[in-house]
């Protein structure tokens, strides 16, 4: 098939949007050309953005496409680009928004297609009850031989699949974190925790999954990447973490220097941390469902999976928050179950992205102690006299 003639079709004589042949042709291209085109096209335009308006630099992807500097790079010709690169980068811009949501839509294609839907399945109402689910850590996700359903598609698929298209079907179409694209296998491997229905039936349903990352794996933390580590990073590490009764539990010295920023206070953590095999990074935590549903299950997630570290042994775990609904929770919790220890606008977003870690033995006693009732009552309360900024 001579892809040129075919893309020049597409374009110049189909005419009209059709995203299905974009994927078949955008599958030809990756099989005989490259097949890292879709980062290629991507962070070759966000490189001109960068180029035009060095302020795009301290931007996320999203952010940086919705710049007027983005926009400008798009006029610009890339002369080392094969045909075949203007020709398809031409149907994207037709057919979708941007690369990125082209790039996220094209991953989701390529999972739903190996497992091609029929008239007759549907997805069933599930409860939301409490009751109604279990949970469990997979130490292995892509060795699993299990099929499970999502509510992202109505045929059942590889746990791999299932938490891979989850992971792009919210954390990437909804939310635009477009960087997750660059690591996919992060979401496809590893160990990960799933909250399932309880069913009598072969196949269950997963609502929730989350990444859990070991010290040992720091390396490749998403709290310890460039990203998230540079200088648009603002501390916030609250006084209250120097008297807490969890510093001689983490820390091996009871004096606690000025921590004016966050380099200060990640180089004391490494430094003086104690067991550090109890410590974990819990990344890409995402839910499925309406609005109503994800409320539900974001709840419901993250009381199971504190329960699960903590039947493993894990005292703390690093994450990186812009949930509006656990923020507000955590501010109203007795206990000390949360710290954050820094914040950025991510300029996508109205509201502030945190990092910070729970501290799981308390965390697991105040969810125990909440039902799903009393943590909306909590959230709604405190979201009028929130202290985070922006939320």
């Amino acid at each position: 098939m001579d892809i040129i003639k075919a893309l020049e079709h597409e374009l110049y004589i189909n005419c009209k949007s059709n995203k299905k042949n974009t994927f078949s042709l955008f599958k030809l291209i990756e099989k005989n050309i490259s097949p890292s085109i879709c980062y290629e096209l991507l962070n070759c335009r966000l490189a001109i953005t960068k180029k035009i308006d060095p302020t795009t630099e301290k931007l996320n992807i999203a952010g940086c496409i919705k710049s007027p500097a983005y926009k400008q790079s798009l006029t610009h010709e890339v002369p080392d680009w094969p045909k075949e690169y203007h020709l398809l980068e031409k149907i994207i811009h037709r057919d979708f928004l941007n690369i990125a949501q082209f790039w996220c839509e094209f991953e989701i294609y390529k999972i739903k297609s190996k497992y091609p839907e029929n008239e007759d399945n549907k997805h069933k109402k599930l409860p939301l009850l409490e009751e109604a689910y279990h949970s469990k850590i997979v130490e292995d996700i892509q060795s699993s031989q299990e099929l499970y359903y999502t509510l992202h598609h109505t045929q059942p698929m590889s746990l791999s699949d299932a938490v891979l298209l989850m992971n792009l079907s919210t954390l990437i179409a909804d939310k635009g974190w477009y960087e997750m694209l660059e690591s996919l296998t992060i979401s496809s491997t590893g160990r990960h925790f799933i909250l399932l229905e309880k069913t009598s039936e072969p196949i269950c349903t997963i609502v929730g999954s989350a990444r859990i990352q070991l010290w040992n794996e720091r390396h490749n933390w998403l709290s310890f990447s460039p990203f998230f580590t540079n200088e648009g990073w603002q501390p916030c590490i609250p006084d209250s973490i120097k008297n807490s009764p969890i510093h001689a539990k983490i820390f091996k010295t009871s004096c606690i220097p000025k921590l004016d920023s966050i380099h200060s206070f990640e180089k004391y953590f490494d430094e003086t941390i104690l067991k550090k095999n109890h410590i974990c990074e819990v990344i890409r935590l995402s839910v499925s469902g309406t609005v109503q549903e994800c409320i539900f299950y974001l709840f419901l997630t993250q009381k199971h999976l504190i329960r699960e570290l903590d039947a493993m042994g894990f005292y703390m775990a690093y994450v990186i928050i812009e949930q509006p609904w656990l923020m507000n929770f955590y501010q109203e919790l007795e206990l000390d179950c949360y710290f954050s220890i820094s914040y950025k606008n991510l300029n996508d977003t109205e509201r502030n992205t945190y990092k910070g870690f729970w501290i799981i033995p308390n965390l697991k006693t105040e969810l125990n102690n909440t039902s799903f009732k009393n943590y909306k009552k909590i959230v709604i309360q405190n979201k009028k006299k929130s202290n985070y900024r922006n939320l």
